[in-house]
């Protein structure tokens, strides 16, 4: 399955990415990048699938930046944290992982089957 990055401005096609090998379930972007709280930080898109995988897209090149695989089931829901640093993911398995989105490894795990979302309001970041 692809993805399609679209420049609104031109009204062309800048990457058609060759994502997933089943139907990509959502995509989120990131909290980062110009006109952000966090505009040095590279603007990152995250697709998750039915193939049970979320890949990381570097948005400016059209490039993956990180595949995260450990959930043994679709995955469903995906979420930033405020400060673009951390994404969690929820997935068909009955669990949410938190990656660390630098390195691309979990920075932990929780058995849930929920939506994950972050809340920027508050010192602590917690996921529900």
């Amino acid at each position: 399955m692809t993805l399609k990055i679209w420049s609104m401005s031109k009204e062309t096609l800048v990457h058609n990415l060759q994502a997933h090998n089943k139907e990509i379930y959502t995509i989120k972007w990131s909290p980062t990048g110009p006109g952000t709280t966090n505009p040095n930080a590279t603007l990152l898109l995250a697709s998750a699938s039915f193939d049970s995988i979320v890949r990381l897209w570097d948005v400016e090149r059209g490039v993956s930046q990180n595949i995260l695989v450990k959930h043994s089931e679709p995955v469903y829901s995906v979420a930033f944290s405020p400060d673009g640093r951390l994404l969690a993911t929820g997935s068909f398995d009955k669990t949410i992982y938190i990656w660390d989105i630098a390195v691309g490894t979990r920075a932990g795990a929780s058995a849930a089957d929920r939506t994950v979302s972050f809340n920027g309001s508050i010192k602590k970041e917690f996921f529900l």
